[in-house]
């Protein structure tokens, strides 16, 4: 039997698909759907399974995952944090697959504030476009979830900074 991780990627590949994979969870926490956006092919189908439902839940085009960003406005912060991934090159010729396994933190802006954590699992298939690999399929597992209450740091504000604002940061503009 042959692993889905035996077809080995150029080390530039999966620098790119790890690099895709971190963008990702950042254009999450900073609420940016362009930056969001641009991660997905437009034909992306994106299926979400959650441990305690029979089905998964699906969106399908880039108008409909582009919503993501959006729906996290529920949360008062969040913060996803990447674990391990493994990519492979795909059946087909510029195509690959990986599995990157994420703990999303979803801070609740509300007293009690609570930190929801989701304990996830992100299969899925990239195309590579004439502007790099883009995300053409993801399956979300939400294997589990845990709950604690938290305290927001002095100082710090529960919403993120605005792309924009960091970027006025950096200096890029």
């Amino acid at each position: 039997m042959t692993d889905r991780f035996d077809a080995r990627l150029s080390a530039e590949d999966e620098r790119a698909l790890s690099e895709l994979s971190a963008r990702y969870a950042v254009a999450c926490d900073m609420r940016d759907r362009h930056g969001f956006c641009d991660l997905f092919t437009d034909d992306v189908v994106v299926m979400v399974h959650y441990a305690a439902e029979d089905r998964p839940r699906v969106a399908v085009g880039l108008e409909n995952v582009g919503r993501v960003p959006e729906q996290l406005t529920r949360y008062a912060k969040t913060f996803h944090m990447l674990g391990q991934s493994t990519y492979a090159e795909g059946e087909e010729p510029g195509t690959a697959t990986g599995e990157i396994y994420c703990v999303g933190h979803h801070i609740t802006g509300t007293e009690p504030i609570v930190d929801v954590r989701m304990h996830l699992r992100y299969h899925d298939d990239y195309r590579h476009t004439d502007n790099g690999w883009r995300i053409s399929r993801r399956e979300v597992f939400v294997d589990f979830t845990t709950t604690e209450a938290v305290t927001w740091a002095a100082g710090l504000s529960a919403r993120p900074p605005t792309t924009a604002a960091l970027r006025s940061v950096r200096g890029s503009g």
